[in-house]
């Protein structure tokens, strides 16, 4: 069947220094130090619970791919052989997390889901992960192919945007939740929210077409808001995240989430709004109309505020003050 190509990480549990023969080998990560007041990733591997995506028996579906079932379920059942696999490069055994593989017939290339849960208070650490070729069902020493190394990236935090309003209402309410960094000094700013409700007037590009509208603004309680500096149509505020208080509800509800009882949770909206991550930011926007044979929507967007050198936005390189520039972090369109 299709090799599930994945990180290896370890060796053993990823706690150990990865040095001498396996730093070119192994996934490693590590926090962004620009943001000096978040927690610190302690491990210099991720283990096997950060890989929510990963496969580690049979039998297994290729769902969305174009592989067909019988591929997957050949594999002999059972526990995929995944620790201490010998490697013709390396004195010891390394880990693997295998993943699902798909193939891109437009593109005539294999490609691979790979997601990976950072601790809840590291905020965008950076990860380099050691890709393989693995075959499940091999001799010893053939599980794996040549190790390559990825390029740097960095993990966003989780974010879920709800959009509530009565029906045909002119008004909607926006609340955004997800991990953010801790207090104190950093050097950007973060947590900057956008607001922008837009509309795709009839026979209007769907891609390139959305213009934002100018309507009023609501913040919402002991959270005012206005528009940001040149930008009527929009509103953003910097918020702190807001922690839920704990409940009975909690422990249920994260009980079935470790045990994957994606059903019984389904079936309990009480309990998914218990897994809610913290709030942070809500407000009310007015609505406009929906245009005649268009579209309307509303654009959320979170950015991050940096002071940048003069020179960067074409100013006078002795200019006293230090202009800022913004980053896009998060963005999501919720049509209406």
């Amino acid at each position: 069947p299709p090799a599930s190509g994945g990180p290896t990480f370890g060796p053993l549990r990823g706690q150990e220094p990865v040095d001498g023969p396996y730093r070119p080998f192994v996934t490693q990560w590590g926090s962004d130090p620009i943001w000096a007041s978040v927690g610190r990733i302690r491990s210099v591997a991720p283990a096997n619970a950060d890989f929510p995506l990963a496969r580690w028996r049979a039998p297994i579906a290729y769902d969305g791919t174009d592989l067909p079932a019988v591929e997957g379920q050949d594999l002999p059942e059972g526990d995929f052989p995944v620790a201490g696999l010998p490697h013709p490069e390396l004195p010891q055994g390394l880990n693997v997390a295998p993943h699902q593989v798909g193939y891109d017939k437009e593109r005539g290339l294999w490609y691979c889901d790979i997601v990976v849960r950072p601790p809840a208070d590291a905020y965008y650490p950076f990860i380099r992960l050691a890709l393989a070729r693995y075959h499940p069902v091999s001799v010893d020493g053939a599980h794996l192919s040549s190790i390559v190394l990825a390029e740097f990236q960095q993990l966003t935090p989780d974010r879920l945007a709800i959009v509530t309003r009565p029906q045909n209402a002119l008004r909607a309410h926006v609340a955004v939740y997800g991990a953010t960094p801790a207090e104190g000094p950093g050097y950007p700013v973060d947590g900057l929210f956008q607001v922008d409700t837009q509309v795709l007037d009839a026979g209007a590009d769907p891609d390139l077409g959305w213009r934002t509208v100018i309507a009023p603004h609501y913040g919402a309680p002991g959270q005012p808001g206005g528009p940001l500096p040149g930008s009527p149509q929009t509103q953003a505020h910097a918020v702190q995240a807001q922690m839920a208080p704990a409940s009975p509800l909690d422990a249920q509800a994260r009980q079935l989430l470790a045990a994957d009882d994606l059903q019984a949770l389904a079936a309990r909206p009480d309990l998914m709004f218990a897994l809610r991550p913290p709030l942070l930011y809500e407000t009310d926007v007015d609505l406009p109309g929906p245009p005649a044979g268009g579209r309307r929507r509303i654009l959320i967007t979170e950015l991050e505020r940096y002071e940048t050198s003069p020179e960067t936005v074409g100013l006078d390189p002795h200019t006293p003050s230090h202009p800022l520039l913004d980053r896009i972090v998060y963005a999501e369109a919720i049509e209406l």
